[in-house]
């Protein structure tokens, strides 16, 4: 018969044995089987606001998102079966971007009658205004008369993220040439002050009226500049405005780095 010594001892190896099984097991269920949590488990945790949204996550939630407001929309013949229009955007969300928000711009004549239609996508990278161009925009013998700018709900809903960079883009000794006989001219000074290179960056100018009405509007696109430097920019029209300017409005649009405008695409 066993003395309790012996008892005792066989019941704290055996204890030990299985503790170390189940440590060891679940050592190895842990490490084969448990994923730690991320921003694409379609699931939310680790602090996140939404499925996969918000928190810790570069995808920001719906629910964070304030909407775009279209502050004013104005059309421009640029010739003959040709118009431009320019929507001003007034874009609440700092510190964020999207690459994907998609428009569609309607053009009626005075009927009411669609002369033409043209969808498009825009990206917003924390600028409060964004003066946003489209065109040319083809209308062929209609004459519109009435511009709508709307968001396309019929696509996918735009989707944000935390904007992480800063871009330091100025401009400066805009200066307007005008003749009767050759058309006017407007030419101005792209400078970029950050320490990197900058691609892609749309440049818009509106001319306004006495009356602080956009009576004309361009746009050119900077494909590259280096760091610190400095682009000549010209916008060109064949004919003189047709009433004397009061204002002009250069606007270069804060590009998104190249390594994200494909996110969404």
């Amino acid at each position: 018969m066993d003395s309790p010594w012996a008892s005792k001892r066989r019941s704290r190896l055996r204890f030990a044995m299985l503790l170390i099984l189940s440590v060891s097991l679940g050592g190895y269920f842990i490490y084969n089987l448990w994923t730690p949590p991320t921003c694409f488990d379609g699931k939310q945790n680790q602090g996140e606001l939404g499925v996969d949204c918000g928190g810790p996550c570069e995808l920001l939630c719906p629910f964070q998102i304030s909407q775009l407001q279209t502050s004013w929309t104005r059309g421009f013949r640029i010739d003959d079966g040709r118009y431009a229009v320019l929507a001003y955007i007034e874009n609440p969300n700092r510190d964020m971007y999207t690459t994907n928000a998609h428009y569609r711009v309607l053009l009626l004549d005075k009927e009411g009658e669609t002369v033409a239609v043209q969808h498009g996508t825009t990206f917003f990278a924390g600028e409060p205004l964004v003066p946003l161009y489209v065109g040319p925009i083809a209308t062929g013998d209609g004459v519109p008369a009435t511009v709508i700018f709307e968001w396309d709900t019929s696509r996918e809903e735009a989707r944000w993220y935390k904007r992480r960079w800063n871009h330091e883009l100025s401009i400066q000794g805009t200066r307007v040439v005008e003749d009767v006989q050759f058309g006017a001219e407007i030419r101005t000074t792209l400078i970029n002050g950050s320490p990197e290179s900058v691609e892609n960056v749309d440049i818009v100018v509106v001319v306004y009226d006495e009356n602080e009405n956009a009576m004309t509007a361009s746009r050119s696109l900077v494909e590259h500049l280096d760091a610190r430097g400095r682009r000549d920019v010209s916008f060109a029209w064949p004919r003189a405005f047709p009433q004397q300017h009061q204002r002009i409005e250069v606007v270069a649009r804060v590009p998104i780095p190249s390594h994200l405008t494909s996110r969404d695409r």
